[in-house]
């Protein structure tokens, strides 16, 4: 690869253009002047050693047009085909640096730049691991910052049941291979449904569905995702063959969704009473020995294809009304 010094294409240009010029103006003065005397000891008058030296200038002239052409079209070409292929999606195209001048700078420039996009790919490829795609979009959009947002919202809060007791039996390398295996199982089936995993606090997550990317079926969707981390604990086998089984809450009603943290990190959370709710509904599952809880508002919403049982009546801390509960029968619920 040549390395750009900083040549000017324009003074490569001039040179080519003086010399094309006075190449032939060149050959007329010599045998005009200088060789006139070796012409006729060849035979040849002035006007056919003029012809002879024009035919050979057109011909040299030709030459050096050709090699100057070459010498700009294929560094060109070999960017434009750089660029087609960056543009079909492969970031592995590498320009090589042919000139010297402004082309080759250019090529090296535009190398470097390819290796930025592959950062921000790779970038959007690690955070797409924990969020739609979606989302992805618009906080890349809006430069890392998710403006606030205030809507109506489902709020799906898991945790583990018996994890201290599990992780008695475990070393501490095994407990975070285990977590790992587990978020990155139980976040696929989240993330089919459009839900956002906003925080992972120990062995529990927090998930919003309709915040930040609007869902108009919001609530059944959480309830199909429950419904589908139910099946995931029932086939999966974590560490090859330790069986979890997760405690789900799920509760509908306006939150406050947006970035929050300092000017170098930050991240993506929701607040509201249905955050609190959709946790003690969680935690509930311990009394009444169910596995997933939903408060009546998202069962309102969730609309049919879903089979409910009746809980209970719940007071909550905060509400001044109590809250009614439904168990989300999940053997019954194709």
């Amino acid at each position: 690869m040549i390395e750009p010094h900083g040549g000017r294409l324009l003074y490569k240009l001039a040179l080519a253009f003086v010399a094309t010029a006075l190449i032939p103006a060149s050959l007329v003065f010599l045998d005009t002047f200088l060789l006139r005397d070796l012409r006729e000891l060849q035979g040849l008058t002035t006007t056919q050693a003029l012809q002879i030296d024009i035919m050979g200038a057109v011909v040299f002239v030709g030459i050096i047009v050709v090699f100057i052409a070459r010498s700009l079209t294929r560094p060109v070409r070999s960017l434009l085909t750089g660029m087609q292929q960056v543009h079909q999606g492969n970031l592995e195209s590498k320009v090589p640096v042919l000139s010297d001048d402004e082309i080759g700078t250019l090529s090296l420039r535009f190398d470097e730049m390819v290796e930025g996009l592959k950062d921000r790919n790779f970038i959007r490829q690690t955070f797409s691991r924990f969020v739609p795609e979606s989302v992805v979009d618009t906080v890349l959009k809006d430069r890392g910052v998710v403006h606030p947002q205030s809507r109506e919202a489902t709020i799906l809060f898991t945790d583990i049941a018996g994890f201290s007791t599990i992780c008695e039996q475990l070393q501490p390398e095994q407990i975070i291979t285990m977590l790992n295996e587990y978020f990155t199982t139980m976040a696929e089936p989240i993330h089919q449904y459009g839900g956002v995993i906003t925080q992972f606090q120990g062995d529990a997550m927090l998930v919003s569905f309709n915040l930040p990317v609007e869902d108009p079926d919001h609530a059944a969707n959480a309830v199909r995702a429950a419904r589908a981390l139910q099946q995931v604990d029932t086939s999966h086998r974590f560490l090859s063959g330790i069986i979890l089984n997760t405690r789900v809450g799920i509760s509908t009603g306006h939150v406050v969704g947006g970035t929050v943290g300092d000017a170098d990190r930050l991240g993506y959370t929701v607040h509201g009473d249905e955050v609190n709710l959709a946790a003690r509904l969680e935690q509930l599952n311990k009394e009444y020995g169910t596995r997933v809880l939903v408060a009546q508002r998202t069962v309102e919403l969730a609309g049919n294809g879903f089979e409910f049982r009746k809980i209970d009546q719940v007071r909550v801390r905060g509400r001044e009304t109590p809250v009614t509960v439904y168990e989300l029968t999940i053997d019954s619920v194709s």
